[in-house]
C-alpha cells in the first residue's frame, strides 16, 4: 500500500515539475507537493483506519460468535449434567424402592418363620405333654395291674375262654350247617330218584 502511494507522490511530483507553471515558485511546488502528501497520508490514514475497524469489528463479531457458541456449549453441557443428575436421582430412588420391596419381602419371610416355628415349637411342647401324659396313665396302669395281678389274670383268662367258646359255637354252628345242607341235599337226591327225575 505505501509503495502504491510512494508510486502516485512520485508521479504527482513529476507532473508538478513538468507543468511548470510561470508565475510558481519552487517553494510553492513544494508547499503543494507537501500538501498533496499530507492529503494522501491522511487519505491512507483514513483507509488504514477503514480497514481496522473493519478488521476489528470483524474479530469482535467472531468473538460474540465464540463467547455465543461458547454459552450455547454451556447451557448443553449444564442441561447434559441436569439430565444425568435426574437420571441418578431417579436410578437411586428406583433402587431405593427396589431395596425397600426386597426388605419387606424379606420382613415378612422372617414374620411368617417365626411364626412357624412358634407353631412347631407350641406343637411340640404339645406333643411332649401328651406323650408324658400318655406314659404316666401306662405307668398308673402297670402299677394298676401289678396290684391287682390276679384280677387282671383272672379276667384275661375269663376273655380268652370266651373268645374260645365263641370260636367253638360258630364251628359248631357251620358243622351244623354243612351237615344240614348235605341231609337235604341227600334228601332231595333220594326223592328225585324216587320220582324218576333222576333219568
Amino acid at each position: 500500500m505505501k509503495t502504491l502511494i510512494n508510486a502516485k507522490l512520485i508521479c504527482l511530483t513529476i507532473a508538478a515539475l513538468s507543468m511548470g507553471a510561470s508565475a510558481q515558485t519552487m517553494g510553492e511546488q513544494l508547499k503543494a507537493m507537501r500538501a498533496e502528501q499530507d492529503r494522501v497520508k491522511a487519505e491512507e490514514d483514513f483507509k488504514n483506519r477503514q480497514i481496522r475497524a473493519e478488521q476489528e469489528a470483524r474479530q469482535k463479531a467472531a468473538q460474540e460468535r465464540e463467547r455465543d457458541r461458547q454459552e450455547q456449549v454451556a447451557r448443553m453441557e449444564k442441561e447434559r449434567q441436569q439430565q444425568n443428575f435426574e437420571l441418578e436421582r431417579k436410578r437411586i430412588e428406583a433402587n431405593q424402592a427396589v431395596e425397600k420391596e426386597r426388605l419387606a419381602v424379606v420382613r415378612e419371610q422372617q414374620a411368617r418363620a417365626a411364626k412357624e416355628r412358634a407353631r412347631s415349637q407350641a406343637y411340640e411342647d404339645e406333643q411332649r405333654r401328651l406323650d408324658l401324659v400318655e406314659r404316666k396313665a401306662d405307668i398308673a396302669m402297670r402299677r394298676a395291674r401289678a396290684d391287682r395281678s390276679n384280677d387282671y389274670i383272672d379276667r384275661e383268662l375269663s376273655r380268652e375262654d370266651a373268645k374260645s367258646n365263641v370260636i367253638n359255637s360258630n364251628a359248631d354252628a357251620n358243622r351244623n350247617l354243612s351237615e344240614g345242607g348235605r341231609d337235604m341235599l341227600r334228601g332231595i337226591g333220594k326223592g328225585a330218584e324216587r320220582h324218576g327225575l333222576g333219568k
